[in-house]
């Protein structure tokens, strides 16, 4: 089995959110792959290795947290101005990027499992000393939300 991890497309991002939010999900690729004020989610393999990392935009984090637990988008608008995120949202940003692990699985990767979530404050010390080997980017539109930023890097 080799730590070759999979990369993923438009195509690939956009059936695994749509599992979550509807047929809706509109995605399209980054050429940019810089995010400023962004929160990080870190990914290890079994033994414990960093293989990847997703960077995604505060805008994606309030949109997608808010639509998972149907909160009004109102509600989202109001942390993306204030920059003050709520618990709840944050915690389902986190089971969304857990869901989105499987983006970087095949039969043929090794394993890997979603390790934390970085508030953007601590996600500059996770991203800043990752060396990858690949990186895309993705505009994402949640339905009836908004549109986010997400950002995956690979080794």
């Amino acid at each position: 089995m080799t730590k070759r991890f999979v990369v993923p497309s438009t195509e690939s991002v956009a059936d695994m959110l749509s599992m979550l939010y509807g047929n809706d999900v509109d995605a399209t690729e980054m050429p940019d792959k810089t995010i400023a004020g962004a929160f990080a989610a870190s990914f290890v393999c079994d033994d414990g290795d960093l293989v990847a990392v997703c960077v995604c935009d505060p805008a994606f984090v309030a949109y997608s947290g808010a639509a998972l637990s149907m909160m009004p988008v109102g509600g989202a608008e109001d942390m993306l101005e204030s920059g003050e995120f709520t618990k709840t949202s944050v915690d389902n940003f986190y089971e969304v990027i857990n869901v989105c692990s499987r983006l970087l699985m095949s039969d043929s990767s090794a394993h890997l499992k979603l390790d934390k979530v970085y508030r953007p404050e601590d996600a500059v010390a996770v991203v800043g000393g990752f060396s990858a080997r690949v990186t895309v980017g993705f505009k994402l539109k949640i339905p009836r939300y908004g549109v986010g930023k997400m950002i995956f890097s690979i080794v």
